[in-house]
């Protein structure tokens, strides 16, 4: 043993992970905040006298969902880029 360890990551790529993860929160809790603007409330859906809504039921509406694929895609394309410059 040469006494080196091997790079899991590239700095750059963790820095822009963290980034995009903060970014991505603060959209979350941004849009989360102005939401109940947005709703109309003679829509039939969740309300405060109602049961909450199932984790099916929130991805369904979207949500959450449009957040997930982009964490996805972003992640996708980083590790291809990682695979590419290590093989």
């Amino acid at each position: 043993m040469s006494g080196e360890t091997a790079q899991v990551m590239a700095p750059r790529v963790a820095i822009g992970l963290v980034l995009v993860s903060m970014l991505s929160l603060l959209a979350y809790f941004a849009l989360s905040a102005y939401a109940p603007d947005f709703r109309n409330e003679s829509d039939g859906q969740a309300h405060a006298l109602s049961n909450p809504p199932s984790v099916l039921q929130v991805c369904a509406d979207g949500k959450l969902l449009l957040l997930a694929l982009a964490h996805v895609i972003v992640i996708h394309h980083l590790l291809a880029d990682f695979a590419a410059r290590a093989g």
